[in-house]
């Protein structure tokens, strides 16, 4: 199994970046981040008598983000430029 960025302990200090989470779920075609529950689900999928005909596949769960491929400096830049320009709510 592939898996994308998926928010873990391991993984937490890359999701508290904003324009970082921004950037990669912009370049996701789902258009938002995947979850443990998602690798899990694929994985439970594999073990199922639903797979019971699938050898040898490595199956991507990452919301089509391999079909981009990784955001570059210039996406970052891009998505922290657009935030900061974002008027913040004054409430």
């Amino acid at each position: 199994m592939a898996a994308g960025l998926i928010e873990t302990p391991m993984t937490a200090r890359v999701f508290k970046v904003d324009y970082a989470i921004q950037a990669l779920t912009e370049l996701t075609p789902v258009r938002h981040m995947g979850a443990s529950e998602d690798i899990a689900k694929a994985a439970y999928f594999f073990c199922s008598d639903e797979a019971r005909f699938i050898t040898g596949q490595t199956l991507c769960v990452d919301g089509g983000a391999s079909l981009h491929g990784l955001p570059t400096a210039l996406h970052y830049a891009d998505a922290a430029r657009r935030m900061a320009e974002k008027p913040s709510d004054s409430k």
